[in-house]
């Protein structure tokens, strides 16, 4: 078998980066000539193996290196896909792990050694089960972020999530995952993430938690009845009520798939970015049917075209030898947002007249209204702080001027009136991953497309947001959740809508039934394993491109938004509501954290004291730029400046902020955020949370600040007194400085005319130690230290 004759070659190269002896603890010789039945043969001791590091959370039903149709039963599967197998049996630590493309034909050998026909699968599924060839996102996890939580298994998706970024991507073995960022990389890179798609025959069935899932089964519900939400479709459907696509078996090109079959397979990918085709589809949100009525500049068919419609270079398939088939990566760009320019000429929109709280960075929340049902058919945060003089090329920045936020609403500048802002491209988008099969029998020739989205970059990687929704749902009181949230975080595996509709126009194969595309899902029958009798291996955070890794739908979104199709009566997910560039989402998101129920920065200590109330998980002094590291949006934070007038706090003006410069500058960086684990993240939302309700920090009427967020130093003189005074606060231990500030100034920075900042006397400073249990010291000014 020329599968098993490649699978050798893989395994012999990785007995010379040290698994030759787990090998041997498998009972398997890679050189074997009867190299096939020593993969199928039972262990004869499977206790053996389930005690080896790294295999705590394998199914207990496990008794042989390769489990036909079965990777979560395979030992040797379990052993190249788990995160946790790191080290052969006497704790060596190995030199060598799988590539991609190597757990690619893995896989196939657990589908392809025994082979089975067509027949033999249909004969497991109930009478009239619709059949179909269906593309999947998937992973091999452990036991915690399977379908069924019971032991490590495959877990599938028709949505997979890939990330843009400034250099290519690089696969971490050890951690079986691609990596945003590698020591010795540029800071201020991204390395772009690939989402890695595979061909199954599947079978559509209704939610079933004892067969295969889907994932955290109706836990939107559970989320909407918590946070006492009003109702939507989405979120009043039982999941048992819902149809899944589910897989059955890994299809695969050659003659060792299925018994007597010879498949070709060919995965293709399309992907478009329609952001500004939209914005000007939109005009702006403005009437343009009404004779000398406002016009934003550009319609059809200059707008089915590039600049506005890109459907190049957005994402490629990864060379197969190295990745695998189907491993959809975003094309790294020299920087996340470029000038939209054409013919040598600047491209930009006329501004209409705006209102509104956000109108200072963007044209405001009402410039591209959402349509009826709450759609978002056009971006809803537009850049516009550029301004393009007549002759197509000159450009103002207007930030420059100290009344920003008044041009921007009006749509007025000079003599200008409207006025034309510069558009700026992002590389993010969605699209689908489809597939050409010849070999399958004539009836069986449906075939459902994956949904793929190009999402702007992670800045907590290894912040999970299906476990801070856990959280929230769970530990985290519902009174404080509530307090913490405006809506729940749920992410997009928790959320039930079809996938872009509008891409039908460039030929896409959705349909607006198919609701489930974002949930994900077992493998048939994966659920009616036994539970693991072990503890699950340790926690290995890393990158996943999985929907329970996404945020959800929200208004308008971080990885996708909500449109409407009326014809169907049916929402949709797409890319296009999201801001433009999505820069300009970030800066909302950051600013007004509980607006935005996401693991995402949260930088409203650093935008005024009117945004204080919206804090969620600070951010610490160093992501923010106070400590020698560069800050992770490219603006310093909070700031203390002394003069011999008195102590002042200096903030970038909010209303000038521009988080466009910092992508053209490439300043943004994820080296500080990436640190930040699941419980560090979390662990920040109790602190700040249990300091707010103390002393009312978000009180309106108290211009209070936050200067200092940050771990406590063991060495620090106030914490040593602090302590002494009262009691020893358990680790870990934050040290949060709030200011009372009087008014403020505002400063034009004598170098970039761009920049304007906010300095406020300071009143009244608080020093406060928040310790892990709750328990809290403090002291304002030179005061006693109180408890």
């Amino acid at each position: 078998m020329p599968l098993l004759d490649d699978f050798q070659t893989v395994l012999a190269r990785l007995a010379y980066g040290g698994w030759d002896d787990l090998f041997t603890a498998l009972e398997l010789d890679i050189n074997a000539a009867d190299f096939a039945s020593k993969l199928v043969r039972a262990h004869s001791n499977p206790q053996s193996v389930l005690a080896l590091d790294g295999f705590e959370d394998i199914s207990p039903q496990a008794f042989r290196a390769i489990e036909p149709g079965s990777p979560a039963n395979s030992f040797l599967f379990h052993a190249l896909g788990s995160p946790a197998v790191l080290t052969a049996p006497d704790g060596t630590p190995f030199t060598e792990f799988p590539t991609p493309a190597e757990l690619d034909l893995a896989e196939n050998v657990v589908f392809g050694i025994q082979q089975r026909s067509l027949e033999d699968i249909r004969s497991q599924l109930p009478l009239g089960a619709k059949l179909a060839v269906g593309v999947f996102a998937r992973e091999y996890r452990n036991r915690a972020a399977t379908s069924h939580g019971m032991h490590a298994d495959m877990v599938f998706s028709r949505t997979g999530i890939s990330r843009v970024g400034t250099s290519a991507p690089h696969w971490d073995g050890a951690k079986r995952a691609f990596s945003p960022l590698e020591p010795g990389d540029n800071i201020f890179s991204f390395r772009v993430l690939p989402c890695r798609y595979g061909v199954y025959l599947a079978v559509q069935l209704e939610g079933d938690e004892s067969n295969f899932g889907p994932y955290k089964a109706d836990r939107a519900l559970q989320a909407h009845q918590q946070f006492q939400l009003r109702d939507t479709p989405q979120a009043t459907v039982p999941d048992a009520e819902q149809r899944f696509w589910v897989p059955l078996h890994k299809l695969f090109s050659g003659d060792e798939c299925l018994k007597q079959l010879s498949l070709t397979i060919d995965i293709e990918a399309e992907h478009a970015n329609v952001k500004l085709a939209k914005i000007h589809e939109r005009n702006m949100g403005q009437l343009s049917n009404i004779p000398d009525s406002f016009a934003s500049g550009f319609k059809p068919p200059a707008t089915d075209s590039e600049p506005f419609t890109i459907r190049q270079d957005l994402a490629d398939f990864l060379d197969s030898n190295t990745f695998g088939e189907g491993v959809i990566s975003p094309i790294p760009k020299n920087r996340l947002v470029e000038p939209t320019m054409k013919d040598g000429l600047v491209v930009g929109t006329k501004v209409p007249p705006s209102s509104g709280a956000f109108a200072s960075f963007s044209i405001g929340p009402r410039t591209i209204p959402p349509d009826d049902q709450s759609a978002r058919s056009a971006p809803e945060y537009v850049h516009v702080r550029t301004r393009v003089f007549s002759d197509g090329t000159t450009t103002r920045d207007l930030n420059e001027s100290e009344n920003v936020r008044a041009i921007v609403a009006s749509g007025k500048h000079g003599n200008a009136d409207p006025y034309t802002a510069h558009h700026y491209t992002d590389f993010a988008g969605d699209g689908w991953v489809s597939t050409k099969i010849a070999g399958l029998p004539g009836h069986l020739d449906r075939r459902i497309p994956a949904y793929s989205i190009l999402a702007a970059p992670d800045f907590y990687p290894y912040v999970s947001q299906s476990e801070l929704l856990d959280w929230a749902l769970g530990e985290l009181r519902s009174i404080i959740s509530k307090r913490v949230w405006r809506v729940p975080p749920l992410t997009l595996a928790d959320q039930r809508a079809a996938p872009n509709l509008d891409l039908r126009r460039f030929n896409a194969p959705f349909v607006p039934a198919d609701v489930t595309v974002s949930a994900m899902v077992g493998l048939y029958e994966s659920a009616k394993q036994a539970d693991s009798a072990f503890s699950s291996a340790q926690k290995i955070p890393r990158v996943t491109s999985l929907p329970d890794g996404a945020a959800g739908f929200y208004a308008p979104g971080w990885d996708t938004s909500l449109d409407y199709d009326d014809e169907e009566d049916q929402p949709f997910l797409a890319a296009h509501g999201l801001g433009s560039p999505f820069p300009e989402d970030a800066k909302l998101c950051a600013a007004i954290s509980a607006y935005w129920p996401s693991v995402a920065p949260d930088t409203s200590r650093s935008y005024g004291w009117q945004y204080q109330n919206r804090i969620v998980a600070p951010m610490t002094d160093k992501e923010i730029g106070l400590e020698g590291a560069p800050p992770w949006d490219g603006i310093v934070g909070t700031r203390r400046v002394q003069s011999d007038s008195g102590d002042f706090l200096e903030v970038e003006d909010f209303d000038h902020l521009d988080y466009i410069k910092t992508a053209l500058a490439n300043q943004f960086t994820l080296s500080e955020t990436m640190k930040v684990t699941q419980e560090e993240y979390q662990a920040r939302i109790i602190a700040w949370q249990r300091l707010a309700s103390r002393f009312n920090v978000d009180d309106r009427n108290t211009s209070i600040q936050l200067l200092h967020f940050r771990d406590a130093r063991p060495t620090d003189p106030d914490l040593a007194a602090a302590e002494n005074a009262h009691f020893q606060l358990t680790a870990p231990v934050y040290e949060i400085v709030l200011a009372v500030v009087n008014g403020y100034t505002l400063v034009q920075d004598a170098v970039d005319k761009g920049r304007w900042f906010r300095r406020s006397r300071i009143a009244v400073e608080g020093k406060f130690f928040v310790g892990d249990d709750g328990r809290m010291i403090f002291k304002f000014n030179d005061d006693d230290w109180e408890i």
